[in-house]
């Protein structure tokens, strides 16, 4: 139904290590709150460590993925949503999405705003379960007043407030960094480990020991995210886009990028062309 497409939460609670098999990445945006235990959490290119009463914030098209930090239990809540979701709240709704653009990736709760939070999630969770046209709206009224909570207590707090850890190894980090710089350029890993001074397997075992992805993963995403810049403020050609950003062959920069975003580069940039003059 309507729904399940535009809007969706879940509670887990898991009492065994879990690590997300792959990266993540959304056509819409992400809450996520942890009520228990310790996570790490890598969004774009920083590692976080998440404490019980932390909200992470993950904007469109951000890369993502939670890691396993050694603790064997965990409990978390994961709203997403897009903006179709609360499109009939107008501007009022945009200027709170504002929210995943700012500095804020993580905000750590007082006890006080975690009693503030804690109760609009499990609202949405008692009305999520019971989708009918009046609890749709009601959905929608709750996510407005968790933006409104979150903006607020965004407001006193400083920029990545939960510290955003570094990736820990050094080599790790200067990867992630040359990969964000470099990406058209031919990916070769014997060279990026000779660059480094370090064997090809310790290369890939600590950047995905740190980050969650293996560099081509990591890269991937990158790519593919100039793309879709590409795609909508220029006139190029495909072709010549997927030679911008990295790719030889159009078929396989095509392949990948259905895999990833779910649809094509000619039907992602029909539905969000803007004007270019010609």
């Amino acid at each position: 139904m309507y729904i399940s497409t535009d809007f969706f939460i879940e509670h887990v609670k898991r009492d065994h290590a879990y690590t997300m098999d792959s990266f993540d990445e959304h056509q819409g945006y992400e809450i996520y709150y942890l009520h228990g235990g310790v996570r790490h959490y890598f969004i774009q290119n920083k590692t976080y460590t998440i404490r019980p009463g932390d909200v992470v914030l993950i904007d469109k098209h951000d890369l993502h993925k939670t890691i396993e930090p050694g603790t064997n239990s965990h409990e978390r809540t994961v709203v997403n949503f897009n903006d179709r979701f609360l499109e009939s709240f107008g501007n009022y709704s945009q200027e709170l999405l504002k929210i995943f653009q700012s500095g804020h990736k993580v905000l750590s709760l007082s006890n006080q705003e975690q009693l503030l939070i804690e109760p609009l999630l499990l609202q949405l969770r008692q009305e999520y379960e019971s989708p009918t046209q009046m609890n749709v709206l009601l959905l929608r009224i709750l996510i407005i007043q968790l933006l409104i909570a979150l903006e607020r207590i965004s407001g006193h707090s400083a920029p990545d407030a939960c510290s955003a850890l570094p990736v820990r190894n050094k080599a790790a980090a200067e990867i992630v960094h040359y990969l964000e710089a470099h990406y058209a350029k031919p990916f070769k890993l014997h060279e990026l480990s000779s660059l480094h001074n370090i064997s090809p397997y310790y290369l890939c075992r600590s950047f995905k020991a740190y980050t969650g992805f293996t560099p081509v993963e990591y890269l991937r995403h990158v790519r593919l995210n100039k793309a879709r810049e590409r795609l909508i403020v220029s006139n190029d050609l495909i072709q010549s886009i997927a030679e911008q950003v990295g790719y030889s062959s159009t078929i396989h920069f095509n392949r990948e990028f259905k895999l990833v975003v779910g649809i094509t580069p000619s039907q992602f940039r029909k539905r969000n062309k803007m004007q270019v003059p010609l």
